[in-house]
C-alpha cells in the first residue's frame, strides 16, 4: 500500500572524469540501485527500504534521470524549471542505462569552480527524487529486512 510520496538521496560512484577540449569534464556515473536502502526519519530514528529491479529500471523511471542538472552538493529543495538556473553545475546525458543492479548515466560539468573541486578530488555523486513510498514491512529476496 502507497501511503506517501517521499523525497529520497542516494549515494552513487562518480567513475573517473574526462576533460573535454573547451574544458567540460564527462564522467559515467553509478546514480543508484537495486536492494535495501538505510534512511533517516525526521525524528532521526533509522528506516530501511526496498527498491525492487521492477521498479527502479522501470522505463518511466529511467527516463526521469535523463537530461536533469547536475548540482554542487544538494540544493535544500528539488531543483524544477523555476530554480536549476541557480543551482545547475551541469547536465546527466540523456542515455540511462542498467548495468547489473545500478543505474548509470554520463554527468556532464560545464561550471569551472565544480571541475576545481573535482580536479582537488572532489568525487561523490548523489541524486535526488521524489518516489510513491510503500510502508509495507517485508523482505528482499537477498534476505535482508526492510
Amino acid at each position: 500500500m502507497v501511503s506517501a510520496v517521499a523525497i529520497r538521496i542516494d549515494a552513487g560512484t562518480l567513475r573517473p572524469a574526462r576533460r573535454l577540449a573547451d574544458g567540460r569534464l564527462r564522467a559515467d556515473a553509478i546514480i543508484t540501485r537495486t536492494g535495501v536502502f538505510d534512511y533517516t526519519n525526521p525524528d532521526g530514528s533509522r528506516r530501511r527500504e526496498y527498491r525492487p529491479p521492477a521498479e527502479v529500471f522501470d522505463a518511466a523511471s529511467l527516463d526521469s534521470f535523463a537530461g536533469v542538472p547536475v548540482t554542487d552538493d544538494h540544493p535544500s529543495k528539488l531543483l524544477d524549471s523555476r530554480n536549476a538556473r541557480a543551482y545547475a553545475r551541469g547536465a546527466t546525458g540523456e542515455t540511462i542505462t542498467r548495468e547489473d543492479d545500478h543505474v548509470t548515466a554520463t554527468v556532464h560539468v560545464f561550471d569551472a569552480d565544480l571541475i576545481a573541486k573535482m580536479n582537488r578530488g572532489k568525487v561523490a555523486v548523489s541524486c535526488g527524487y521524489r518516489c510513491d513510498l510503500d510502508e509495507t514491512p517485508g523482505i528482499s529476496p537477498e534476505g535482508e529486512r526492510y
